[in-house]
């Protein structure tokens, strides 16, 4: 059964909605988290850069496996960088890692998590393509409203508390990340574009 637009919609912003309040939790704090873990100033910076620079390599990866594999699900991908998160966060959050360790699985759990922004983008795309005459704004609208609101809400929680409490709720929200995931219907196969750009050369 074809979903409707509304169904999309919702499920969409529910997935989006969790995974900004989980890439705020982690990679918005980055900080404040490192500086807690020991790190100075220049290995928070060393840390982010490495963050970036593992983003654009797995990404152009990525998205060249895509282009090569058309009727590849996007949502097996996202959900493979979910759990490459969660289990890079699991590791930090389970293990007591030495610093220069530390450094490398953290810009790993953000490298996965930020990979997944562009694909979630496409995912969207991919219903439209299909058909579906999903709206992506609102929806992408909700993930703005959860990163705000989470950032104030851990504001008020490390007044209370210490940023140890980072690591369970980023776990936390992943979890609720994938089971979104999973409720979002299927978009079928990538078709409709390729059918469109072969017609545009006649």
């Amino acid at each position: 059964m074809t979903p409707t637009a509304p169904q999309v919609e919702r499920r969409y912003a529910a997935v989006q909605g969790t995974y900004w309040a989980a890439n705020c939790t982690l990679r918005g704090l980055t900080a404040v988290f490192l500086t807690y873990h020991g790190f100075s100033d220049a290995q928070i910076g060393y840390t982010s850069s490495l963050v970036y620079c593992l983003t654009i390599t797995l990404s152009l990866l990525l998205s060249a496996w895509a282009d090569r594999h058309p009727n590849s699900p996007l949502k097996r991908t996202i959900t493979g960088l979910f759990l490459c998160g969660l289990a890079a966060a699991a590791v930090l959050y389970a293990l007591p890692v030495p610093m220069l360790m530390l450094m490398l699985v953290y810009a790993l759990n953000c490298c996965f998590h930020n990979c997944a922004d562009s694909i979630l983008n496409a995912l969207m795309m991919q219903y439209v393509d299909n058909g579906i005459p999903a709206r992506y704004g609102w929806p992408r609208g909700v993930g703005s409203i959860t990163y705000a609101t989470m950032a104030w809400v851990l504001g008020v929680l490390m007044e209370r508390y210490t940023p140890d409490i980072i690591l369970p709720i980023f776990l936390g929200l992943c979890g609720l990340s994938l089971l979104a995931l999973a409720f979002l219907p299927d978009p079928g196969p990538r078709k409709l574009r390729e059918k469109q750009a072969k017609v545009s050369y006649v």
